[in-house]
């Protein structure tokens, strides 16, 4: 299957929005990697199980992660990006922005 750029319009957009009120658009660079995922939030339950995989294969988790939490694009164009660019999903997972959509980033104390 010859890989076609996934794009998102804004009606698709905004129907993600409403559907799953936070979500995240993710981008790779589009001039050597160009694959776009839109992500929502975790449960509570998927964290704590992400956690434990984590523990004992992170990669496997993090793709594991990724194909739970994106909610566009999905099926087979979802896993045309994967195949395509095969660190996506850890290179997903280590984003500034996906830490902070996620939680995992705190700011800096007011002393």
């Amino acid at each position: 299957m010859k890989y076609a750029p996934i794009t998102l319009d804004p009606v698709e957009q905004a129907a993600l929005e409403e559907k799953h009120e936070d979500i995240l658009i993710l981008r790779g660079d589009q001039e050597m990697s160009p694959w776009l995922l839109v992500v929502r939030r975790p449960t509570r339950q998927e964290t704590l199980g992400y956690k434990q995989h984590a523990k004992r294969d992170s990669t496997t988790a993090n793709e594991v992660l990724i194909r739970k939490l994106t909610v566009y694009p999905t099926g087979a164009a979802l896993d045309a990006q994967i195949e395509r660019w095969a660190f996506l999903c850890d290179g997903a997972v280590a984003d500034e922005k996906f830490s902070r959509f996620m939680g995992l980033s705190v700011e800096a104390s007011l002393k």
